[in-house]
């Protein structure tokens, strides 16, 4: 028993240890885990080492108990990473000071070796060798790091070989500024030849920008310097202030250095430069000063070519005698390039100032021809108030003419008077339209009425100084004078043959009227001529005989221009307006188209022939011809469509089918159209029957059809319409003709 309790004891006791030992390792793999973590300066979370404390405990709660509460997971991540955290800088910093031993190491190893040409593939397999050399025991690591920086050796090389001029040119060369006493000192150190190009380089440079900046400084002195002083310095004086500006830049190279010479060249090239601007800028200055002057009205030179024209010695001399005054090149003759250059502006600013004369001039005369020409209309309205005057009366058809085509120059109490002493007042109140057409006559020839297009041209010549514009060409002037010639004359013509002259007036008429036209062209002329001579500075150069000569030219062109027009056949007679006469009647409502009348036979149609009673004429406006027409091409015909399916080629009007009745005697009509004894089926007669009267209107419409321009024959129409008459009055299409055209 005793040995039974001993042995549970003993098996109590080793349990016991057991349980120690399994909590107490639990304990101990915990914190190995938390240190492992920081040493490798990795972090945790508390998520990650709950997950452990459970996993050594194997989920057992007993176990658990002696290792940290799952509350204070989270104190002990913290704890971790902050212990990892220093232990990663710790790496880091290391590392730092390993690379930098590293660096120190190469860059040393380079710049001792930086006479070597890097670009020579056999210097840079000796460059390898002497730095796996110093590295005996460690051959790995050398041609690691020989890898690792190689590739930046032309780079890191280029540097150190800067770095090292640098340092030169501070220490030995610290107050060297010249190539050539850089040289002496490096052949005397026996400095490498890589370094003497570069430090030569360097040294250049230094002197470039001295240069540049005593350049500036030179150019500065250049511009400021006086234009007018430069203008009057010869090349050595020019020389000269180049040194003295060269002097005054600090530039301390000597003066028989290349430097120095480029420098003095340059300077010599700005100051010449600004040496012709001056010049140029002088003359410029010279030819505005001149040019301001010669056109002026002070001018000798403008004052001559006013006075004597464009092509006298004496404007030669006052423009070569202004050209001196001013310093400036004359000319040697009268066709010198800029003398023209100077006469053709002199002839347009004596234009100018001619034509803005010439304005002013034409406004005022506006004004004065407006305030005549209401004082004129004033008067009418005065006549107009007087019981001589009043409507249906000569007297007023003679001032309603007055008023619409004439501007009453008298005033109106002696045109009253004028007309009632020779008229009478009987005449005046209650005359007929040729006593009308006779007052007329008798106000115009007297002067008391003028026409407006003439009363306008009287005034406009009379008030007018300056009518032509300067520097007009004389032959274009008097080509488009010659043209307003022609349309004052058809004018004048078409109003003396349309209203001072009767219908049918007598030859002896018609002859005075065409010799006041004649003599009222050549009074416009010589107007003409007068205005233009007086019309100073209006023709370059040309004498009075030489304007004389060509409006004499002009003059006898136009009068035979008027000759010829008058002996045209349109003006033999007077050809009113409006035709108004008794033996003549306006046929309709046509346009002009005239029935001859009784007594008719006195005028002549276009052929010669004397008008026929009861015939129809075309009367002519501006020709006054009768030309004669059937009386079919004036009636007003009930439409045709052009039908091509339909027999006839046409489809009339309902109203036309149905117009056509039974015709029972002879004065039956169908659309104006009466039966003719002289046109019918039966030429010859007798004219009986109701076939006749109505084959006569089929014929006389289907002519009237054809006047008018429809091609279409006496049967096409008959079928037409329907064939009227068929049953009742035995016609039929064999009756008419089917000829399209007559």
């Amino acid at each position: 028993m005793a040995k039974f309790f001993t042995s549970a004891n003993d098996a109590f006791t080793k349990q016991e240890d057991r349980i120690y030992d399994k909590r107490k390792k639990n304990r101990e793999d915990f914190l190995a885990y938390r240190k492992m973590k920081a040493s490798m300066g990795e972090d945790v979370t508390a998520k990650e080492l709950d997950g452990f404390r459970r996993s050594i405990a194997g989920g057992d709660a007993f176990f658990l108990r002696d290792l940290p509460s799952g509350a204070m997971m989270k104190k002990l991540a913290d704890r971790t990473n902050t212990l990892a955290l220093n232990t990663r800088s710790k790496e880091e910093a290391q590392v730092m000071e390993d690379r930098k031993k590293a660096d120190d190491s190469w860059n040393s190893f380079l710049g001792y070796h930086s006479n070597v040409d890097v670009t020579d593939e056999k210097e840079l397999t000796k460059l390898k060798t002497d730095w796996m050399a110093g590295f005996p025991d460690r051959p790995e690591m050398a041609e690691s790091m020989w890898e690792r920086r190689s590739k930046n050796i032309p780079e890191q090389h280029a540097q150190i070989r800067t770095k090292s001029v640098q340092d030169y040119l501070d220490g030995p060369l610290k107050n060297v500024e010249d190539v050539e006493t850089a040289q002496s000192i490096m052949d005397a150190n026996n400095v490498a030849g890589w370094k003497q190009n570069l430090v030569k380089i360097e040294i250049k440079r230094k002197q470039d920008a001295l240069t540049a900046i005593a350049v500036a400084d030179a150019n500065k002195l250049v511009v400021g310097y006086s234009g007018e002083k430069l203008r009057h310095m010869d090349e050595t004086q020019i020389g000269n202030l180049a040194s003295e500006i060269i002097a005054g830049s600090k530039y301390n190279l000597a003066t028989d250095s290349e430097e120095y010479k480029t420098l003095h060249a340059s300077i010599v090239a700005s100051l010449t430069t600004r040496q012709s601007q001056a010049n140029a800028s002088k003359v410029e200055t010279d030819e505005r000063e001149f040019s301001t002057h010669i056109l002026s009205k002070d001018s000798e030179f403008a004052k001559t070519v006013a006075a004597k024209g464009y092509d006298d010695d004496d404007v030669l001399q006052a423009y070569n005698m202004a050209r001196e005054t001013y310093d400036l090149p004359t000319a040697a003759n009268a066709q010198d390039v800029e003398y023209l250059k100077w006469v053709e502006a002199a002839e347009r600013a004596i234009g100018t100032q001619y034509q803005t004369e010439w304005d002013a001039e034409q406004v005022k005369i506006d004004t004065k021809i407006e305030a005549a020409l209401v004082a004129a209309k004033a008067r009418v309205d005065t006549l107009a108030g007087m019981p001589e005057f009043a409507e249906g009366g000569a007297g007023f058809a003679t001032m309603t003419a007055v008023a619409q085509n004439y501007v009453m120059v008298q005033d109106a109490f002696g045109v009253a008077s004028a007309l009632k002493a020779r008229f009478g007042e009987e005449k005046l109140t209650s005359g007929t339209v040729d006593d009308a057409r006779e007052m007329l006559n008798f106000l115009v020839a007297s002067g008391m009425v003028k026409t407006t297009v003439a009363f306008q041209a009287e005034q406009r010549a009379e008030l007018t100084t300056n009518a032509i514009p300067p520097g007009t060409d004389l032959e274009v002037w008097y080509a488009n004078e010659e043209g307003e010639y022609e349309k004052q004359l058809a004018d004048a013509i078409e109003l003396a043959f349309t209203t001072n002259l009767k219908f049918g007036d007598s030859p002896e008429e018609v002859i005075t009227k065409k010799q006041q036209l004649v003599e009222a062209m050549v009074n416009q002329l010589e107007l003409d001529l007068r205005k233009t001579l007086q019309s100073k500075g209006a023709f370059r150069g040309l004498t009075e005989s030489e304007i004389t000569t060509k409006h004499n030219e002009v003059t006898n062109r136009v009068l035979e221009h008027v000759s010829q027009i008058l002996a045209e056949p349109k003006n033999s007679t007077g050809r009113p307006s409006i035709i108004k006469h008794p033996t003549l009647e306006l046929f309709g409502s046509s346009n002009n188209t005239y029935k001859a009348l009784n007594g008719s036979d006195q005028f002549k149609d276009t052929n010669g022939e004397p008008l026929a009673v009861g015939k129809f004429y075309k009367y002519d406006q501006k020709t006054g011809s009768l030309t004669p027409v059937s009386q079919g091409a004036v009636r007003n015909l009930p439409p045709l469509t052009p039908n091509p399916n339909s027999p006839t080629g046409f489809n009339p009007s309902a109203r036309m089918r149905t117009a056509f009745a039974r015709i029972n005697n002879k004065t039956d009509m169908v659309f104006g159209f009466s039966p003719d004894p002289t046109i019918g089926i039966r030429p010859n007669g007798p004219f009986d029957t109701p076939a006749d009267w109505l084959s006569s209107v089929v014929m006389q419409m289907a002519q009237s059809y054809r006047d008018q321009g429809t091609a279409i024959s006496d049967r096409a129409f008959y079928d037409m319409i329907g064939a009227p008459g068929a049953s009742s009055y035995g016609l039929a299409s064999s009756n008419f003709s089917d000829d399209p055209n007559k």
